[in-house]
């Protein structure tokens, strides 16, 4: 039985789907003389005495903290995780027509990222680039009273990532 005791923890996720800032965090006790690895699985291990590793990309890691003076070893495995991948589906539920050219609307649903304390930030745009939803309606995933042309839509989630897509309603 090891003399020390290993406390390793995620400490940040992957914020964006993709990209590689995730952090782990890994702590022995008492005070001494340890190296300690992270490795994930396929790649070559990592060794420092901080004990703190980043940027990392998602997937499992097993964190080793080893004692130099006795050799004595104690590990760990921890999973980094990201989000699913930002997705936007269109729907045209009226489009304009001569009788009633501006009577369009469309509607959206998002989804993966990170909506954790509040829903997707959402900024509509026409194809002059005239902001069409107030910030007090940043959440709109709905617009009506609209004339054919292409709409622009940001998506921002808790964790500030973002996702731009534009939808073209056309005339009946």
């Amino acid at each position: 039985m090891a003399n020390f005791t290993l406390d390793a923890y995620v400490d940040q996720h992957i914020s964006c789907n993709g990209n590689a800032d995730g952090y782990i965090q890994a702590n022995v006790t008492p005070a001494g003389n340890y190296e300690i690895t992270c490795k994930k699985s396929g790649q070559l291990p990592t060794s420092n005495a901080s004990g703190f590793f980043k940027p990392l990309v998602p997937g499992s890691y097993k964190v080793v903290a080893k004692d130099l003076n006795t050799g004595e070893t104690l590990s760990t495995k921890l999973k980094v995780t990201q989000p699913a991948k930002l997705k936007v589906k269109f729907v045209a539920e009226t489009n304009p027509t001569t009788a009633n050219p501006t009577g369009g609307s469309i509607s959206l649903t998002i989804t993966g990222g990170a909506p954790i304390l509040q829903p997707y930030l959402v900024t509509w745009k026409n194809s002059a680039g005239v902001t069409l939803n107030s910030e007090m309606d940043n959440f709109a995933t709905y617009l009506e009273n609209l004339p054919a042309d292409t709409y622009t839509v940001t998506i921002e989630d808790d964790n500030g990532c973002f996702l731009t897509k534009s939808y073209k309603l056309k005339k009946a």
